[in-house]
């Protein structure tokens, strides 16, 4: 997959992974996500945590997760593409107490998602708003 034909916008940062929407430079490609290093030269277990996550790909349904596509290079730095499913991740929309409906709405649509791993025997271990996507207006995480 050619990166370079994509512009990237950054949607969260941490001390070791950005995540990027990835907007193409012409129409008719779709948009991905990119989970880059920050570190063009990442400690290892960062470049595991990456090809480990890769190694779902045919695990996940891109009804309940976002599905990567490729491990591959980009600016120097490793990253994991996704497909992009829309939406912003979790922390981005919340700025305070949710209304009772929208609260139980994506609780009851998190719980299903982290249920479908579950059947898989795979476990998220780093389930926080920051990694949850969620469109805001289909409700759909």
């Amino acid at each position: 997959m050619d990166l370079f034909g994509y512009k990237a916008v950054p949607l969260r940062e941490d001390h070791e992974l950005i995540l990027y929407r990835g907007h193409p430079k012409e129409v008719t490609a779709p948009c991905v996500l990119l989970l880059a290093t920050v570190s063009p030269r990442p400690a290892l277990e960062t470049v595991e945590k990456l090809q480990h996550e890769y190694s779902f790909r045919n695990e996940l349904d891109t009804t309940w997760a976002v599905r990567p596509m490729t491990l591959s290079q980009y600016n120097e730095q490793s990253v994991l593409v996704f497909e992009d499913p829309g939406g912003e991740p979790l922390n981005r929309l919340v700025d305070g107490p949710m209304e009772t409906k929208v609260f139980l709405r994506l609780a009851v649509a998190i719980a299903h998602a982290v249920g479908q791993l579950h059947k898989r025997h795979v476990i998220h271990k780093d389930l926080k708003p920051s990694n949850i996507v969620v469109a805001r207006e289909s409700g759909r995480v």
